[in-house]
């Protein structure tokens, strides 16, 4: 299944590029040069600092600290990408409420700190090679799938059993809706951006989400979208628990595997990306441009409406309860054995 959609999503990609050959070699090939010859290439960048820990909060970090933090179990031990047991991941692991907060509470924690501190950016991140959850502390930006990876790590640092999950979907209507209208003239003078949300819509595309084994069963969670971007494209602000075509993510979404370790095969697809993305950067950069500008827009909206809490009231008010299929097949059993 995930080498079938890949294969799509690659001929689809293949395919834009060829067409908008003479576009791209005009408006990118100065560029990559220049940061060539700058020595800025995303494919090559290191963070240094910290962003989403404090250097004196990982100072302060105890032997016993570690001690709690450090499992043998499946689904809790470090693995790669996931360094669970490290000063930093657990210096934040205790600063949201690791080892004294019941595991939905700190659950929640992760979840929403992650979601609102670190930015999801289709920028250079995507020429980018997989950041691992170190690295997302030091970035505090990244795609889908390295959100997934930190939010799992500081899980599993709080004694709860996470892995992260790739899922094929594609965008819903309402979210192609809104970008069309709200950014018709960006997408109709760069033809090849606007070909990457099409090929995104309608052919699909991976997304990453994360997984946490609570109370004896596995509880969802889709850390990608920040508050603020969910409300300007009209979508209710995700929870704990929500797939992502509960929260407007995906009209409809197929499991393709999950994993607990950031192995050669993820490297390599996130490097089989990043590599020819370094001919597309000034596009990329445009695609954090329209986030940006989303995020502001989500902002007021917020601040007009008075807050998350009324924002959520309004989209439930909106919304149509359609019954599932299952209800339905219920609903048909009883009619006939009714009559």
């Amino acid at each position: 299944m995930l080498t079938k959609n890949s294969t799509k999503m690659f001929a689809g990609f293949v395919k834009l590029i060829s067409k908008n050959m003479s576009f791209i070699m005009k408006e990118n090939l100065p560029y990559l040069w220049k940061r060539i010859t700058s020595r800025n290439l995303p494919l090559f960048k290191k963070y240094e600092d910290y962003r989403l820990i404090e250097k004196d909060e990982i100072k302060n970090v105890t032997k016993e600290d570690i001690s709690k933090a450090t499992y043998k179990e499946k689904y809790l031990r470090p693995t790669p990408g996931f360094q669970v047991s490290s000063p930093p991941i657990v210096a934040l692991a205790k600063k949201l409420g690791a080892f004294y907060l019941d595991k939905k509470e700190y659950a929640e924690k992760v979840f929403n700190f992650v979601r609102e501190n670190v930015k999801i950016s289709f920028g250079e991140n995507i020429a980018m090679p997989y950041q691992d959850a170190l690295t997302m502390l030091k970035s505090g930006k990244g795609i889908c799938f390295e959100q997934a990876t930190l939010t799992a790590t500081l899980a599993r640092a709080g004694g709860i059993p996470a892995r992260c999950r790739i899922d094929y979907l594609k965008l819903p209507d309402n979210t192609i809706n809104v970008i069309n209208s709200k950014y018709n003239e960006k997408l109709e003078e760069n033809p090849f951006f606007a070909g990457l949300y099409e090929l995104f819509a309608f052919v699909g595309g991976i997304h990453a989400g994360v997984e946490f084994y609570i109370d004896g069963k596995w509880i969802s969670g889709e850390p990608a979208l920040e508050n603020e971007i969910q409300v300007a494209l009209g979508n209710p602000i995700a929870k704990l628990g929500e797939e992502a075509d509960k929260i407007g993510m995906s009209d409809d979404s197929i499991t393709l595997m999950r994993y607990d370790s950031v192995n050669s095969f993820i490297k390599l697809l996130k490097l089989a990306i990043a590599i020819p993305m370094q001919l597309f950067l000034p596009i990329l950069e445009k695609n954090d441009e329209l986030l940006d500008e989303l995020r502001e827009e989500g902002k007021k909206i917020l601040n007009d409406i008075g807050g998350i809490e009324k924002y959520n009231e309004m989209i439930k008010s909106y919304s149509i309860n359609v019954p599932s299929i299952e209800e339905v097949k219920e609903f048909r059993n009883k009619v006939l054995l009714a009559e």
